[in-house]
């Protein structure tokens, strides 16, 4: 990783941070997650503080538990 603000050169090539490798390797999971609650959600209209932070957290919920009785279970759950 680098710990610098230094861009690494090779043969007149700049390399990108290992970091940013990293981080472009796995922001997709965002827009995932984003497109699996989207047409299925909990979410309701609230003025309430905790209830906007309950809500996305038991859609993540929901799909973390499709996600992994699919991979016990190997059986596919259709979306209606």
């Amino acid at each position: 990783m680098h710990h610098d603000k230094q861009i690494a050169q090779v043969n007149k090539e700049k390399l990108k941070p290992e970091i940013i490798m990293d981080y472009n390797r796995t922001k997709s999971g965002v827009d995932t997650m984003d497109y699996m609650t989207e047409n299925y959600t909990v979410a309701r209209t609230s003025v309430r503080w905790p209830l906007t932070i309950f809500y996305p957290l038991m859609n993540i919920g929901g799909i973390n538990s499709q996600t992994i009785y699919e991979a016990n279970t190997k059986n596919k759950i259709s979306r209606l």
